[in-house]
This record gives structure tokens, C-alpha cells and sequence, in this order.
């Protein structure tokens, strides 16, 4: 139901670059024949029912071809130049390993899900007590580029390099937590992250 939006917001997003996009199926496969059928220029990767989220994305990066390229949920629509930005933060920010969005829901509100922090005691305490501190504070610059811990895992750019050092997504990782565990992995080899807000 929402595939269909989700690619038709792609070629505004990256109207400046060249791009190609590559799709697996998570599900019973009707969203790939949908796809196949209406999308003939979208890459099918052949899909291997759910595999969960880190396995399929390993999938698509096995066989991407750009040495960058977008993690992208199926129920994103992207804004006009969107991924465009993405690659002029990665032009002007070379050294990092991705480069994240600031989603907004429908009405235009930032999501707090902008603003994940990197596990710890005291993160987790603040939020079982329902007051995350570092999200809160990383809420308030969630307009302006910076550096951050995590970016969002439904609208990421990564560096081929910065993956494949990493090994890309821990399989473990069914669904949920497993962009954290990846930008662990990768600050503990150096790398940053950018979110470009603009």
C-alpha cells in the first residue's frame, strides 16, 4: 500500500545525481511483482520471504553498485532533492561513514525518532523514567547539520568503505536496534556521522 509512493518520491529527491534503486520483498513477494509489474526500472533483488531488516539490507548492498548508497523503509516519502542533499553532505564531509535526513511526519513535525542516543545507563535510566535526556537535547538541534551518534535507520546514506569495514548490518538484528549496534561498531573505528538537516 505504500511502495507506490515511496518510489515515485525518489526521482525528485535525486533529480541532480544519477542513481539507481534496488528493491527486496520482505513479505509474501506481492509487493515485488507489484513493483516488477509497475516499476520496471526499479532493480528487483529476488526476495527470500522475511528475512528481517539487517539481512535484506545486506542483500541489497551485495548488490548495489555506487559507492554510495541509501537505506531506505518502504514507507518513506521523500521531499524534492532530498537524497540530493545527502550527496552534497557527503561531498563536503568526505571523511564520515553516512549521512542521515531529519525525518518529519505529515504535518511537518520533526520525529523524535531524529534524535536515538546512543545506549547507555544513563539514557536508559532518563527513559525509563520517561524524560530521555539526550534525546531531548539532540531534539533541539534536530535543524541544523551535525555531527551525531545515530542516524536514522529508515533514511541513511552510507560510504561503501564505512560498510564494508563494518561488515554491514549484524543479522542478529531481526528488526529494530540494529543501525545502533552498526554505528557503534563503526565510531569504534573512527567513523562519524553527519545528519544534514537542509
Amino acid at each position: 500500500a505504500l511502495i507506490g509512493a515511496c518510489l515515485e518520491s525518489i526521482a525528485s529527491a535525486c533529480s541532480h545525481h544519477s542513481y539507481e534503486v534496488l528493491l527486496v520483498d520482505n513479505g509474501d513477494g506481492t509487493t515485488e511483482q507489484l513493483v516488477r509489474d509497475t516499476y520496471p526500472q526499479v532493480r528487483v533483488v529476488p526476495s527470500r520471504g522475511n528475512i528481517g531488516f539487517a539481512a535484506g539490507n545486506n542483500l541489497l548492498a551485495s548488490h548495489a553498485r555506487a559507492d554510495l548508497f541509501q537505506v531506505l523503509n518502504p514507507d518513506m516519502v521523500l521531499m524534492p532533492d532530498a537524497i540530493d542533499a545527502l550527496l552534497v553532505g557527503a561531498q563536503s564531509h568526505p571523511e564520515a561513514g553516512a549521512w542521515g535526513g531529519v525525518t518529519v511526519f505529515p504535518d511537518g513535525r520533526p520525529d523524535p525518532g531524529n534524535a536515538i542516543a546512543m545506549p547507555s545507563l544513563i539514557e536508559m535510566a532518563s527513559v525509563a523514567t520517561g524524560r530521555s535526556r539526550i534525546g531531548r537535547q539532540l531534539m533541539r538541534g534536530v535543524t541544523e547539520d551535525a555531527v551525531v551518534d545515530v542516524l536514522i535507520g529508515g533514511f541513511v546514506m552510507f560510504s561503501r568503505n564505512a560498510w564494508q569495514d563494518a561488515a554491514g548490518l549484524d543479522e542478529r538484528f531481526f528488526l529494530y536496534c540494529e543501525e545502533v549496534d552498526l554505528f557503534y561498531r563503526l565510531s569504534a573505528k573512527g567513523y562519524h556521522f553527519w545528519r544534514i538537516a537542509k
